[in-house]
């Protein structure tokens, strides 16, 4: 489900995003930097992942499948390489069991713990963001946090020449591991949410955490294709 901990052979600890369908095949989508070590370029190396440890041949979920390099795309600034998101589509194994549209639900602010009986179903992605609005994280080093919205549709550097287009930042507790973590607020109910993005990192400019819009997300990791990311029965 999303928001646990996947880790690689050669990079640390991240969280999961969401659990999605693309094309009917089945994965995960986490932070891109997630794949590989800093410098992250973007581009697809194949490497493996495990939940939640590489310690056991096992825990192998699947394989990198979708992570762009960064290129000159429309409103990228001169002498820079731009992606609309830092996300990465895992494709699972055959035989992974999994719950599309699932985030693991929290048992309170500032816990790590994920609380019994049911669990949170993404009911709706996207949506409007504006100064001052609240969502909710949940990652595998900090728990269950709330923040508030700074500024929508910023470029951030990424370092090496390269930026972030249009990412929404927030003030909110975040540290190393909380890569890849679903950002959401609930829909409706206290399992339902609405799924707005992914944690990125710290941003050094504004001193806020940057998130990776969910419409940035489905433009880099494929556009056209069929995306089912919103749990049974909703249709998302």
């Amino acid at each position: 489900m999303g928001a646990y901990q996947t880790k690689t052979a050669s990079f640390g600890a991240c969280s999961i995003g969401f659990v999605t369908e693309r094309d009917s095949k089945a994965g995960v989508v986490t932070a891109g930097h997630c794949t590989e070590a800093d410098p992250w370029d973007g581009g697809v190396t194949n490497v493996a992942f495990y939940q939640p440890t590489n310690a056991n041949p096992d825990h192998k979920i699947g394989n990198e499948k979708i992570d762009p390099l960064f290129s000159a795309l429309l409103h990228c600034p001169a002498g820079k390489t731009c992606r609309r998101s830092d996300a990465a589509f895992i494709e699972f194994d055959s035989g992974v069991s999994y719950q599309r549209g699932y985030i693991a639900k929290p048992d309170a602010i500032g816990s790590i713990e994920v609380a019994s009986g049911d669990q949170l179903k993404v009911k709706h992605e996207g949506g409007r963001l504006s100064v001052g609005h609240t969502l909710y994280r949940f990652g595998r080093t900090t728990g269950y946090r709330s923040g508030t919205i700074d500024d929508t549709c910023e470029n951030t550097n990424e370092g090496n020449n390269r930026m972030l287009l249009c990412q929404h930042l927030i003030t909110i507790v975040s540290g190393s591991g909380d890569s890849g973590a679903p950002y959401y607020k609930l829909a409706g109910s206290n399992t339902d949410v609405r799924l707005y993005g992914t944690h990125v990192g710290y941003d050094p400019n504004s001193g806020s955490r940057v998130i990776s819009p969910i419409s940035g997300i489905y433009k880099d990791l494929g556009q056209s294709s069929n995306w089912r990311s919103c749990a049974s029965p909703y249709t998302c």
